[in-house]
């Protein structure tokens, strides 16, 4: 099985960016957690402070007219001033009490009387800055509900409706059944205005004990909506008030809560929370129909993909107002600033591990590319090329200057050495090349030498006998010449041994001794001294 192999770059640079992307990863995943650790426990504490404010905003402001309209019933059934013919008494009374009613309890927009003979008194406050106007049904109309365009009888009538009675109305009629103070099902005013309204009514008795009438104070709806704008929370949250019709009370968007049907006849209903405008508040229906709904506890619902924190109450009111309270906060608007300052941080994280990845790169590659040259180096020696030399730049490492500066020295002794060795080579085979010339001209001479010597020994044959000279030049020629080619023969085979040794580089100096004493021996036997 072949050996994988990986490059020193990846094998340093890969762990690196792994660290970068685990400590990129990791700072994600704390970042989250610890956003929505905050996101919880802030939007908690938010929804809920807001919702036990608005709680107790609301019940400060429905129990004084409570209050003042009970003193006010107690007062009138007192001072027996139904007694009279008319309303006149009552009608005096009133104009007397609603200036000071109106600076303490500026959400009261009517006060108002009304009896079994269908008689109607009432004074009306116009808005900031003008009269009220007197809304009067009894003898001295003839049986009409005029309204007024100030607070007298004697002030043009705007208004005369036929057919008004008191005791159908929805601020009457609950009053009149239980003989008890309450709030009245909220109602739209038969008024041009057609505001919505509820009442806080209180019974009036005669000298006997007897039911004689109601009297109300009206709370307009559009005060509570106006006290509930003051006091949400930043652009995007929304308080807001139900009853148990899903009919929208009141709240703090700037819209109407009232869906006018009948302008003529002043029909109109309260805007159901499935018809708002505002997503926020159709988006807890399901959670206000819920039968499991827990109340005062904070829960989380998603509107386009944004997180909102929701808390729903239910109006802590003794007098029959079955009303809940809702407060919608998005997660943005409470964490908007904390995770501006998380994204921040994270963008800083992020630029500080770019920056960390380029350096470390940077300096990975200041260490490992001289080692790639190393490398190099050494495959182009092993491929016999001896010219190799790794230039040093600037800015490397101590360590890898060293390690760069012993290659070159390694290489420069290296091509030293070879340098020696081939000229050794080059002084041996000038050796083996003059020692052979100097044996040819040994063997050369010698062999003119036997020439000579049979020359003359055939004239000695011719001058003796031809068997004993015979016999005797051949034991006088043979041994020499024996001797002569074996040691011929002997130099030849160390000359090609030594030949070859010389062209494989594999001599050595003591080989060389050995080669030249074997010279010097055979010269020796072939050139003997006979003296």
């Amino acid at each position: 099985m072949r050996n994988r192999f990986i490059s020193l770059r990846l094998a340093v640079t890969l762990p690196l960016i792994v660290v970068l992307i685990a400590t990129f990863v990791i700072s994600i995943m704390r970042y989250r957690a610890d956003y929505e650790f905050l996101a919880k426990e802030q939007g908690s504490k938010i929804v809920e402070a807001l919702t036990n404010n608005t709680q107790n905003e609301l019940n400060a402001i429905l129990s004084q007219p409570l209050i003042m309209a009970e003193i006010i019933g107690y007062t009138i059934t007192n001072e027996k001033m139904f007694l009279g013919e008319d309303l006149s008494d009552i009608e005096n009374y009133q104009k007397s009490l609603m200036k000071s009613l109106k600076a303490k309890i500026p959400q009261i927009s009517v006060i108002s009387y009304g009896d079994e003979n269908g008689n109607y008194i009432g004074i009306r406050d116009n808005g900031e800055g003008k009269d009220f106007s007197l809304m009067l049904k009894d003898s001295r109309t003839g049986g009409l509900l005029n309204i007024y365009e100030g607070d007298s009888i004697n002030s043009n009538i705007i208004s005369s409706i036929e057919g008004y009675d008191p005791r159908i109305r929805p601020w009457y009629e609950p009053v009149r059944k239980n003989i008890a103070s309450s709030w009245s099902n909220i109602y739209i005013n038969q008024d041009k205005k057609m505001e919505a309204t509820t009442s806080v009514s209180v019974p009036v008795f005669g000298n006997s004990g007897e039911f004689r009438g109601v009297f109300e104070i009206d709370v307009k709806l559009n005060g509570i909506n106006d006290f509930l704008q003051k006091n949400k929370i930043k652009d995007n949250g929304v308080v807001f008030i139900v009853n148990n019709e899903l009919e929208i009370v009141a709240q703090s968007e700037n819209h109407n809560n009232v869906v006018i049907t009948d302008s003529k006849n002043f029909n109109g209903e309260l805007l159901k929370v499935k018809d708002s405008k505002n997503l926020l508040i159709k988006s807890t229906e399901a959670l206000l129909r819920a039968r499991d709904l827990e109340y005062k506890k904070v829960h989380r619902i998603e509107v386009e993909d944004n997180n909102n924190f929701v808390m729903i109450s239910k109006l802590e009111n003794p007098h029959g107002l079955r009303w809940r309270i809702a407060v919608v906060i998005p997660e943005n608007d409470l964490m908007g600033s904390i995770r501006s300052r998380y994204n921040l941080s994270l963008a800083m994280i992020m630029i500080m591990l770019i920056l960390g990845t380029i350096a470390g790169i940077y300096i990975l590659n200041i260490v490992t590319q001289p080692l790639l040259m190393v490398a190099n180096g050494y495959n182009e020696i092993t491929s016999g090329n001896w010219d190799v030399e790794i230039k040093q730049k600037r800015g490397h490492i101590k360590e890898v200057h060293e390690m760069i500066k012993g290659f070159n020295l390694m290489v420069d002794n290296i091509k030293s050495y070879i340098g020696k060795l081939v000229e050794k080579q080059n002084e041996i085979e000038e050796l083996h090349k003059t020692e052979t010339q100097r044996m040819n001209l040994i063997i050369d001479e010698k062999t003119e030498n036997l020439k000579a010597v049979m020359e003359e020994l055939m004239e000695k044959e011719r001058l003796a006998s031809l068997g004993e000279l015979v016999s005797g030049v051949a034991h006088e020629i043979n041994t020499p010449l024996g001797v002569a080619v074996s040691a011929s023969s002997l130099m030849e085979a160390n000359n090609e041994s030594f030949k070859k040794e010389l062209l494989e580089g594999s001599i050595s100096k003591s080989g060389l001794v050995s080669y030249i004493e074997s010279i010097d021996e055979t010269t020796a036997i072939l050139n003997p001294d006979y003296s």
